[in-house]
Order: structure tokens, then C-alpha cells, then sequence
């Protein structure tokens, strides 16, 4: 059933107008409910996406953690609190970059827009997290400041360095 109104010729009426908002006004309500359901769609996907995201890690360190209490061989038991702990690292870093997305999601620009970065304290970060994913493999990466040059100190062009051997 089309409830449009007739066409009553040039001006119509004032029932003729209020027909038309009410036309107008129901075909905004129609599109923003769309969009909302359709919104509502994709929040469920994406929660269900993290869910699954989540759970994985959760059941591994779960696993490594039980298997880690009712074992005796202490090489066995290192090995798996050495992956449990790589699961609370992986989380970790999940989390981050799921408050982040939410965070560009609700119209927050990224620190990286706004802000100058410290180099060097992300550069310390990254070696704790491969520290602690390396660990097991008896490999110890290690991060360090530069020593500052005074302003009176040549500098070496990239071709005149020499590479370690």
C-alpha cells in the first residue's frame, strides 16, 4: 500500500504538505534504521571475530599452564611456561591494537598524527617483548642509546662506515 499523497496541482494544501514531511520524515527514520541494523551487524561480526581472537591464546596458555602444574620434568615445564608466556605476550599486544582500533573507530587520530614518537623508548619496548620471546632460544637482544656527538664532532657519511665483521 502506497500511502503517498495524491498530487493535488501547484501549492496543494496544508494536509498535501504535512503528507510530504511525513513522507520525508519516514524515509529518514527507514534509512537510519537500515543503517543502524546494518551497523549492529557488524559489531556482532566483529565481537565474534575477537571472541575467536581472544579464546585461542586463552586455551593455549590455559593448556600450557595445566600441563606446566602436573608435569615433573623441569625442561618440559620451562618450555611451557616459556610458551605460555609468548600467549601473554600475543594478548598483550592483541588488546593494544583492539583499544587502538576502537580508538580510530570513535574518531580518535592516532598519537602518531599528533605527537613527536621517542624513538628510543619504542625501541626499548620492542627489545622487552623480543626478550621475552626469546628467552627460551638462549637469544638476548639488547637495545641502546647512542651516545650523543658534540656539535663539534665529524660525522661519518653511510659509505665511510665500516660494517662489523
Amino acid at each position: 500500500m502506497d500511502y503517498a499523497p495524491e498530487p493535488s496541482g501547484p501549492g496543494g494544501n496544508e494536509v498535501d504538505e504535512v503528507a510530504r514531511a511525513l513522507d520525508t520524515a519516514h524515509g529518514r527514520i527507514r534509512t537510519d534504521a537500515a543503517l543502524l541494523e546494518h551497523q549492529r551487524n557488524a559489531l556482532e561480526r566483529h565481537l565474534i571475530e575477537v571472541s575467536h581472537d581472544l579464546r585461542t591464546p586463552l586455551t593455549s596458555l590455559q593448556a600450557a599452564l595445566e600441563r606446566a602444574s602436573d608435569t615433573t620434568n623441569a625442561a618440559l615445564r620451562g618450555e611451557l611456561l616459556a610458551g605460555a608466556l609468548f600467549d601473554v605476550v600475543y594478548l598483550s599486544a592483541l588488546t593494544d591494537n583492539l583499544r587502538l582500533a576502537s580508538q580510530l573507530r570513535d574518531g580518535a587520530t592516532t598519537r602518531l598524527a599528533c605527537d613527536d614518537v621517542d624513538l628510543c623508548e619504542l625501541v626499548e619496548r620492542i627489545a622487552v617483548r623480543a626478550r621475552v620471546l626469546t628467552r627460551r632460544r638462549n637469544v638476548s637482544p639488547s637495545a641502546r642509546r647512542p651516545t650523543r656527538r658534540s656539535s663539534s664532532a665529524p660525522t661519518r657519511s653511510p659509505s665511510s662506515r665500516r660494517s662489523p665483521t
